[in-house]
């Protein structure tokens, strides 16, 4: 799929944004639909990011991690809409931690995923 969206950004002039926008959306309703193997992969993608917490979080970041995709994702990997009041709670607690981030003091040195292990570790920090 990179390989396409490059191709439509390089070929495809836009004026604005909402241009860019509808572009993308008309190749993803040209494009995305279901697959087994797509839906295997999304699944292990979120079963991952939940590996990261405590066992019991699991299904809450599952749960989470859906509520913050498109419509058209959704769809596509055949999940189940989460409801209005979930994704509304999911995008508030991200606002409310990014506003929480953004008061702490700069990071003094760098801090990469990588170096911080499977679970994390960080200072609670991004």
């Amino acid at each position: 799929m990179t390989v396409n969206v490059l191709y439509l950004v390089r070929h495809h002039t836009t004026q604005s944004y909402e241009e860019f926008e509808r572009l993308l959306d008309d190749y993803e309703d040209a494009h995305f639909a279901w697959d087994e193997g797509g839906r295997k992969v999304s699944d292990a993608t979120v079963d991952l990011m939940g590996s990261w917490y405590p066992r019991p979080l699991a299904p809450v970041l599952r749960g989470a991690s859906l509520a913050l995709l498109d419509d058209s994702l959704l769809t596509a990997f055949r999940y189940e809409t989460p409801r209005p009041a979930a994704r509304a709670a999911v995008r508030g607690a991200l606002r409310l931690r990014a506003r929480a981030v953004r008061l702490l003091p700069p990071r003094s040195v760098p801090h990469y995923a990588r170096v911080s292990g499977a679970r994390g570790g960080g200072a609670g920090q991004s």
